[in-house]
């Protein structure tokens, strides 16, 4: 069943996607017949989690509706949203209006992108081991730490794929020797940033990656609309302090004994389309030792972040991670009344 309920939110991401560039062109009532159809396969897919199958639109619309809203599971304005676009679609007869209003369609698009990232962090909840896609482009510390929690059993999750911006680095060996699948992307070999960034998108969508954790990865790449809040990253210093482009690796550490800080540690953040910026999930310290080197401070760093990572992917994979504008809200775990 995961299976499924996975290519139907696959389907979901797809629509959302073709809806959003058949907006861009002006074709406003094929968009809001994406976004609809976008909304519907997310439904279908929650509903499937929990073993329900229905035929018909409306059966589907119905049930979503006794399913999770009347149980308070879902809010009834996003069930509103899947309603509206339901009724819009019809209006727009398939694309055969020529006067669609397109900020009709434009509302429907916003819509269905809150409907899509509710429902898919319920999704998460139901359906288990959440698919983790790894960057890295060193010696792949930050990776290992994950694969141990997962064996531990301290992570509910799976590691689909690894992706290296180098060939020859400890991080790849490190994968491939814990049988995880390995593709190198290099931006040597694709300067073009639109270029890398879409080979990287590309692969992500093929290994059906629910949440991207950038491992020590160092290169720029343009993170897509339907990725962002997807992609988290880990930084070795209490951001906003030390990051930007160049901070990374022991230059952050240097850079935090010359300043002469008290205290570091470590921050968690969703990453976005600026260096070490995005709404930070949570921070870990550590204090600053009057004899500490680079060395020993990254030490004593590393070991938060082998706490903080797997905290922050727990987070997200039980929906409790909220996007409210540069700050991440954590809400609180659902009891089992609740559920």
């Amino acid at each position: 069943m995961k299976s499924e309920v996975r290519q139907l939110q696959e389907k979901g991401r797809r629509s959302l996607a073709a809806a959003k560039r058949l907006a861009e062109i002006g074709h406003s009532d094929f968009a809001t017949s994406r976004a609809y159809y976008a909304m519907f396969y997310l439904a279908e897919a929650a509903l499937l989690s929990r073993g329900l199958c229905f035929s018909r639109h409306s059966a589907v619309i119905s049930a979503f509706g006794r399913e999770f809203v009347s149980k308070g599971l879902i809010k009834q304005e996003l069930h509103q949203h899947l309603i509206l676009a339901f009724d819009e679609r019809n209006v727009g007869d398939y694309g055969l209006r020529n006067d669609y209003p397109q900020e009709i369609a434009a509302d429907i698009l916003r819509k269905a992108e809150l409907f899509i990232k509710e429902v898919e962090r319920f999704i998460l909840e139901e359906v288990g081991s959440i698919r983790l896609g790894a960057l890295l482009s060193g010696g792949g510390r930050t990776l290992v730490n994950l694969v141990e929690e997962i064996d531990a059993g301290r992570l509910d999750a799976e590691v689909v794929v690894v992706i290296s911006s180098l060939p020859h680095v400890k991080g790849v060996e490190r994968a491939q020797a814990a049988g995880l699948p390995v593709k190198v992307i290099r931006k040597k070999e694709h300067p073009d940033v639109d270029e890398f960034s879409r080979l990287i998108a590309e692969t992500l969508d093929e290994y059906k990656v629910d949440l991207v954790c950038q491992a020590g990865w160092t290169c720029y790449w343009r993170i897509p609309d339907r990725w962002l809040d997807k992609v988290m990253n880990i930084h070795p210093a209490l951001l906003p302090r030390h990051g930007g482009k160049g901070f990374f690796g022991h230059h952050v550490h240097e850079a935090v004994l010359a300043a002469g800080e008290k205290e570091s540690g470590c921050t968690v953040h969703f990453a976005n389309n600026e260096y070490d910026a995005g709404p930070i999930i949570l921070q870990r310290k550590v204090p600053v030792l009057p004899d500490d080197d680079a060395d020993t401070l990254a030490a004593r760093v590393f070991e938060q972040e082998c706490l903080a990572y797997p905290e922050a992917i727990r987070l997200f994979a039980e929906g409790r991670l909220r996007i409210k504008g540069d700050r991440v809200e954590i809400l609180e775990k659902r009891t089992n009344t609740e559920t």
